[in-house]
């Protein structure tokens, strides 16, 4: 107990040192990605999702993707190497044919592409999360997830 009188919580409510909460280690395997609140689902094929889907781009993250030497850029969050290496092209293909099926979600940026799109590979059993900002928007970069990651309603 401190001198003040005032009692500090344990470790299980919370580590405190000099009255600082510090933050809990997180464990990361595959990225966790983040939940956008529900999943409304979205209308296959409708125009704003053709839209889209014509003007979607892919760029291969240089974190996930590994390059020439097989390796992944570093950096201090961990890195999620991609275990399947697709072309650009077949990327493309499978964001595009994700967002006519309307397996997005349903935030879209400020140009009208889904901000989020999903695409579960059925031979390795893998979900990856492809995603678009305002700033550079229709260009995707798609990474493996977990699927608890994925809205319920896709799984």
């Amino acid at each position: 107990m401190p001198s003040d009188g005032r009692s500090r919580p344990t470790r299980d409510d919370g580590y405190v040192r000099d009255n600082v909460p510090r933050p809990k280690k997180r464990d990361h395997q595959l990225h966790e990605g983040r939940r956008r609140g529900a999943f409304k689902g979205i209308v296959q094929g409708s125009p704003k999702l053709q839209r889209a889907a014509d003007a979607a781009t892919y760029s291969a993250s240089r974190y996930h993707c590994p390059n020439a030497v097989g390796q992944v850029e570093f950096r201090i969050k961990p890195n999620t190497p991609c275990k399947k290496r697709w072309s650009a092209r077949q990327a493309r293909s499978k964001i595009q044919l994700s967002i006519l099926n309307g397996v997005c979600s349903d935030a879209f940026t400020k140009d009208g592409f889904p901000r989020r799109v999903w695409h579960h590979d059925l031979e390795e059993d893998q979900w990856y999360e492809a995603r678009t900002e305002d700033r550079q928007a229709g260009e995707y970069h798609g990474y493996p997830v977990r699927e608890r990651t994925i809205p319920q309603e896709l799984r």
